[in-house]
């Protein structure tokens, strides 16, 4: 028997070592076998080809690097999901836009430097930048192949981007050469047609719906009140002083003690200042807590509290507030304001002291008497801010320290004027308005050839008005690659006419007319007819009077670099639609998933066509 083990030693080595390892394996082989088909199972289909759970990691953890790193792409922005960034990335690299890791365009030692921070492989670091800029290139290329010709190119470009300097005088509709007393039916169908209507928004500026208005009561407590009582108090006595005199002797501004000497004033104006603000925070958590002791127990909801029907006879009165302040704090008693009956929100900010106050009890950044009174439980509130009727506010402080406790006794929320009465000086004054402003479009041809006879100051004098001037443009070519590439939309600069009040409608005919002109530079020397023009305003309700004085065009640089990115095009077809840019529509993640049949495993439709080779 060891002649034959001697013999076949290795034989029996391998077979029985082999026998141990599928032993030893045998309870993980189950895992090995899920884990390997986990890997090439399907989540998905895409133009009719399998996703596997491989490919769907791989694709996750780019998504995730790209979210980290906040990099965004032209007409898109950020992307924040991995379908999104799947679909890109194919279409893309069905375009032959995305290369291989060396086409990345990081170097390798940044990438090893992201995955560290990240936990991401170097390679899946390099491999999103090459996928990041192959998907931006893409893009930019589409834009790029609108097809416009060079003259509408440079048409349009010449339109949206060339500016033009202008003097304006603007004749506002006030009160027609004999003033309207409308009648009480003439107000109501006013008021019924626009008593919804934000003032603003309506034709012509129209609108009546009435703001948030409020009316609160406070009480002030000066810091030189606070200061004075410490100040003639015993904390301020001799022995108090030469203690901290001593305390702090050596210290910045305090002297060394000398035996006999007088108290130096540094000294005494420095105990009075930490004592005075020791004082200051003291006041503000027995004000805080004697407001709040009357509504302990009272259960919330929605973060406001839910007063009981006997509250106004339960809560603590200002006129007993500070009269137990004077008792207990010694200070003079403060008195008790009012606001001037329901204000609009945003008019709080004027009254004296208090309209300015704020309280950092919510955070670092400071909330002011009007953003606390503005999220109010009557006012819509979330919560965020416990404020409501009835219910003392959080102690205020303004930028002298003095401190103010403030309650809000009766609101009235954003409605409609609830009958003419609530709105009669309003109405009566917009129907004259409008009145006013028909007779002055009846004399356009007049005003017109009073600017050409006595220029825009002759005109300007004779109807009480003054010259402005302006530069008028639809967009700043500075901004457009920015707001296209990171935020999918180019604003127009504001249609700002001097003294009146925005209207694009008169911008745009300005500019316009500018562009018929096809003259660069001074307009100095056409004729007075050919730059002085009218046009009626119909959202201000006035006629505006305007002098072309100079155009700037665009620069061939900027021209250059907007056309050939592909970014004029866009925002030409963006204004040609309203605003709406079609590269962002086209990208859109459900508008990827039905260019690309991208259909995901979950859903009842791959259940349906799923085959046993699936």
């Amino acid at each position: 028997m060891n002649k034959f083990l001697r013999k076949y030693n290795k034989w029996l080595l391998a077979i029985f070592g082999s026998g141990l390892m599928v032993i030893f394996l045998m309870p993980e082989i189950p895992s090995l076998l899920s884990g390997m088909g986990a890997q090439r199972a399907v989540v998905g289909t895409i133009d009719g080809e399998s996703i596997t759970r491989s490919e769907l990691t791989n694709i996750q953890n780019q998504a995730q690097l790209v979210d980290r790193l906040g990099l965004q792409l032209p007409f898109i922005g950020l992307v924040d999901n991995w379908e999104l960034w799947y679909l890109l990335v194919h279409e893309a690299k069905s375009a032959g836009m995305i290369g291989g890791t060396a086409t990345s365009p990081i170097p390798v030692d940044s990438a090893i430097d992201i995955s560290r921070n990240t936990g991401i492989p170097p390679m899946v670091v390099q491999q999103t930048y090459a996928n990041w800029a192959g998907i931006a290139n893409y893009l930019t290329h589409l834009a790029a192949s609108s097809p416009m010709s060079d003259r509408r190119l440079r048409l349009e470009g010449r339109r949206l981007f060339d500016s033009a300097d202008v003097q304006i005088v603007s004749l506002k509709a006030e009160t027609p050469a004999v003033a309207i007393d409308p009648t009480e039916e003439e107000l109501q169908a006013h008021l019924d047609a626009w008593g919804e209507t934000e003032p603003g928004e309506g034709d012509h500026g129209f609108g009546y719906r009435l703001p948030d208005r409020a009316t609160i009561e406070w009480i002030r407590i000066p810091k030189e009140t606070i200061r004075s009582s410490i100040e003639n108090s015993d904390a301020m006595n001799d022995i108090e002083l030469r203690k901290y005199w001593r305390r702090n002797e050596g210290e910045a501004g305090i002297p060394a003690v000398e035996a006999g000497a007088e108290i130096p004033a540094t000294v005494r104006t420095r105990l009075l200042d930490e004592l005075t603000e020791q004082r200051r925070k003291e006041l503000k958590r027995v004000i805080a807590d004697r407001l709040r002791n009357p509504r302990r127990g009272f259960s919330e909801s929605n973060g406001f509290i839910i007063l009981p029907d006997d509250w106004n006879d339960r809560r603590l009165a200002f006129d007993d507030l500070g009269a137990s302040l004077q008792t207990d704090f010694e200070i003079d008693a403060p008195t008790v304001d009012r606001s001037d009956g329901l204000t609009e929100l945003n008019g709080l900010r004027s009254l004296d002291g208090v309209g300015l106050a704020n309280t950092d009890k919510y955070g670092q950044r400071p909330i002011g008497l009007v953003d606390l009174v503005k999220q109010a439980k009557e006012f819509g509130g979330t919560g965020l801010y416990p404020v409501q009727l009835d219910v003392a506010g959080p102690v205020l402080e303004d930028r002298q320290g003095d401190l103010y406790a403030f309650r809000i006794i009766e609101t009235d929320a954003s409605r409609p004027p609830a009958s003419v009465d609530e709105a009669r000086e309003d109405l009566v004054r917009d129907l004259n308005r409008l009145a006013h402003y028909q007779e002055l479009t009846s004399e356009i041809d007049a005003v017109r050839m009073q600017a050409h006879n006595d220029g825009l100051s002759g005109l300007a004098d004779a109807r009480n008005a003054r010259v402005q001037a302006a530069s008028l443009r639809q967009y700043d070519p500075r901004f457009v690659q920015f707001f296209l590439q990171n935020q999918n939309s180019m604003p127009k600069s504001p249609p700002v006419i001097p003294g009146l009040g925005e209207d694009e409608a008169v911008v745009s005919a300005v500019l316009d007319e500018v562009a018929r002109l096809q003259q660069d530079g001074s307009l100095a020397d056409l004729d007075v007819t050919e730059r002085v023009e009218v046009y009626p305003s119909e959202d201000n309700l006035a006629l505006v009077v305007v002098q072309l004085n100079k155009r700037t065009p665009i620069t061939l640089n900027e021209f250059n670099q907007m056309a050939s990115s592909g970014l004029l095009g866009s925002l030409i077809q963006m204004d040609e639609l309203d605003g709406t840019n079609p590269m962002v529509d086209s990208f859109t993640l459900e508008s990827l998933m039905e260019r690309n049949n991208y259909v995901p495993a979950s859903t009842p439709q791959s259940d349906e066509d799923a085959t046993d080779d699936d």
